[in-house]
């Protein structure tokens, strides 16, 4: 054990006191801020630690603060209440804003404008003229871009210059999960090696309570791709997310009293058992992470996410023979046809424009997205196939034909449609008129929904608007496409659609038109198998990175500020592009896109979380994953879906439904084969027409 000239008052359960410790580091520990005092040595370092955060800060008075000056202490100070006359006014809460280093303070291995994050942070609010850290609302991905606003809060100053103060507990780093790691472990380098002037330089190392699987170089063992489905299969139980009936008022109240973008709250209490899917699943996770480490459930219940949970639920049956899985499975999709409001009102009247089609979510049933229909549908054709049931087969014949009939003559489809408009335009309107969007990610997975229709049933109207619409949209590639939070996403939804028109109609335009996109999303992955974010043609964007550090929060955003951040992105881009390399690899069997999904899929399992301090989050996947650091990180100035967000149909229900297929060694199409529907669709397209 190391000794050294430094002492801390704190409790000992304090992170920075116990990271010491483990890093074999002897020092003293008092409870009390005057014993600790009293007993330093003088010339020696002292730290006064935040016990009681966020709730009380510390205070030191005047003849405390005298006995520092005379012993010639260093002394660092978090979460003030009080110093000698210093003025501190009451505790805030950031809401968007970050922490930005602000001097140099910690020299060249943390440059000024360097964008660090405490989560949650609540801070004293006091003036100082040049603070090291301060915080403040920037845009960026690792640096504030945009230079500095006019209102920042210091966050870490010298007060004189033997006092260090922290505005806000910089010691909470571990507990309070502050990121980026590497940032963080220079912080506390620096800051103990001015405390101690120069008697220490400690190279500080721990585990995070949130990591990835595997390191980047780690040995995966043979079966590594069982083990992260189990898991990413026991994440759906532990997440607490699906829905039991005793925490269905906890639900409603929550999401009658926020805004549709905040409907977040508390899991429920650990007496309410898991639900067994009759009452559906939340969405998923917030990005949202409180000082305490703890993140909150977005309660929202949506079509797509519920039958891709589905879908990736039912392949446990398929593969484990788990009985409860096959039950969830089956329930889920009955909550989206039978139980609840997606299918009832006008949805469910024949004579009703809105006839067939699925609600987007619970709070916001008069919205229907064609894409998230789509998703839907297909997790639904999954189960129904897995599960060798045609419970269901009506009921997606009918969104598939409510979808159809409300595209446009060249097959494209207004990406969100609303009650109201169908009600006083009638679908006929929408299906004659020439709407056209360049927008794979809005359009190519309901493509794919019609190409498999017209396979199975031969009715050419899927076929011609597919085809018509996926051929202009290759015309118009790269140039003319629109993207949503970035190119690489609308790429890798391309792949579905073009491998499974390939199924449909094999000839080498269509191939040609596959292996375009698909060598153009190869340039954007890197060796350890992530697909690099990149941004598309300027204009083309409808969320585009903030163009100012006040437009920092306002929006959905991508991952990265521009081209060239080195960032993964698991809900809109990697997930999809998994489904895309598989199913195109599935038809073409070609070695170099064999290769990229199986890179793809090594790397989704390294950085699948693991964390037994929090177990809802074990097992999942968060939306982004920064692969040069290893490490969960990004710019977070998407409002709805941010860096630590989890989304239990759109990545978890992608991503572990393809693991399964590659277990079973099959593909989604395969799989959907044996689902008969052509005698049932000759009465829904009379009912329909």
């Amino acid at each position: 054990m190391r000794k050294t000239g430094l002492v801390f008052c704190c409790q000992p359960d304090n992170d920075l006191y116990k990271v010491m410790i483990e890093n074999g580091y002897l020092y003293p520990r008092f409870d009390l801020v005057s014993e600790a005092i009293d007993k330093v040595s003088e010339g020696d370092g002292i730290l006064i630690l935040a016990d009681e955060y966020p709730d009380k800060g510390i205070k030191v008075n005047s003849e405390l603060l005298n006995k520092v000056l005379t012993k010639h202490l260093r002394l660092y100070i978090e979460y003030p209440a009080t110093i000698d006359n210093l003025s501190f006014d009451k505790p805030k809460l950031i809401k968007w804003e970050r922490c930005v280093i602000n001097s140099d303070f910690f020299g060249d291995d943390l440059e000024k404008m360097r964008i660090i994050v405490i989560h949650d942070c609540h801070f004293v609010s006091v003036k100082s003229d040049n603070p090291h850290i301060i915080a403040a609302r920037v845009a960026g991905f690792n640096k504030a871009v945009f230079g500095l606003p006019e209102k920042v809060y210091p966050i870490l100053f010298f007060y004189k210059p033997n006092i260090l103060v922290s505005t806000t507990k910089l010691t909470n780093f571990i507990s309070g999960r502050y990121s980026p790691k590497n940032a963080w472990r220079i912080i506390w380098e620096k800051i103990l090696n001015w405390v101690t002037e120069g008697g220490i330089a400690p190279t500080l190392k721990w585990k995070p309570a949130v990591r990835p699987m595997y390191g980047q170089s780690d040995k995966l063992p043979q079966d590594f791709e069982k083990k992260a489905f189990d898991k990413a299969i026991k994440w759906f139980y532990k997440s607490r997310l699906l829905v039991h009936s005793d925490f269905e008022k906890q639900i409603k109240s929550t999401m009658e009293k926020v805004k549709e973008a905040d409907g977040v709250g508390p899991l429920p209490p650990d007496n309410i058992p898991i639900g067994d899917g009759k009452n559906g699943i939340s969405e998923g996770y917030g990005a949202k992470i409180y000082y305490d480490g703890s993140q909150r459930q977005s309660y929202t219940r949506r079509n797509d996410c519920i039958g891709e949970s589905a879908m990736a639920i039912a392949f446990d049956w398929k593969i484990n023979h788990k009985e409860r899985s096959k039950d969830i499975a089956k329930n889920l999709l009955d909550y989206i046809y039978f139980i609840s409001d997606f299918r009832k009102g006008p949805r469910n009247d024949p004579k009703h424009p809105a006839y067939g089609l699925i609600s987007w979510s619970e709070d916001a049933l008069n919205i229907y997205y064609g894409d998230d229909n789509a998703r839907s549908i297909l997790g639904t054709l999954a189960v129904s196939s897995l599960l060798n049931s045609d419970k269901w087969t009506r009921e997606v014949l009918k969104a598939i034909i409510a979808n159809l009939r409300t595209a446009g003559k060249y097959g494209f489809r207004h990406g969100r449609l609303e009650t109201s408009e169908l009600e006083e335009k009638g679908w006929r309107k929408f299906n004659e008129e020439a709407y056209i969007e360049y927008a794979p990610h809005y359009q190519a997975y309901i493509w794919a929904c019609y190409l498999w229709a017209y396979y199975k049933t031969d009715y050419k109207p899927f076929f011609d608007k597919a085809e018509t619409a996926i051929r202009m949209t290759m015309k118009a590639y790269p140039e003319k496409w629109h993207w949503t939070n970035g190119i690489a996403q609308e790429r890798a939804r391309m792949l579905l659609s073009l491998a499974w028109l390939i199924r449909v109609k094999d000839n080498q335009e269509y191939r040609d038109w596959l292996y375009l996109i698909a060598n153009d999303l190869f340039k954007d992955q890197q060796p350890c198998g992530a697909i690099r974010e990149s941004i598309g043609k300027v204009g083309f964007g409808r969320y585009a990175p903030p163009t100012s550090n006040e437009a920092y929060g306002t929006s959905e955003a991508p991952l990265i500020q521009e081209n060239g951040d080195l960032v993964s992105d698991m809900l809109y881009t990697s997930n999809f592009a998994f489904v895309g390399l598989h199913e195109a690899n599935a038809v073409l069997d070609n070695k170099k896109l064999g290769e990229a999904e199986d890179k793809l899929a090594e790397f989704l399992c390294r950085i699948q979380i693991n964390s037994k301090v929090y177990p809802y989050l074990d097992g999942g996947w968060y939306r982004a994953f920064d692969f040069k650091n290893w490490d969960y990180w990004a710019s977070n100035s998407d409002i709805g879906w941010g860096t630590w967000s989890i989304e239990s149909g759109w990545t978890q229900g992608w991503i572990t439904a393809i693991l399964g297929m590659r277990l079973q060694g099959t593909s989604l199409w395969d799989i959907i084969q044996k689902i008969e529907v052509k005698e049932k669709l000759s009465k829904i397209i009379k009912l329909m027409s």
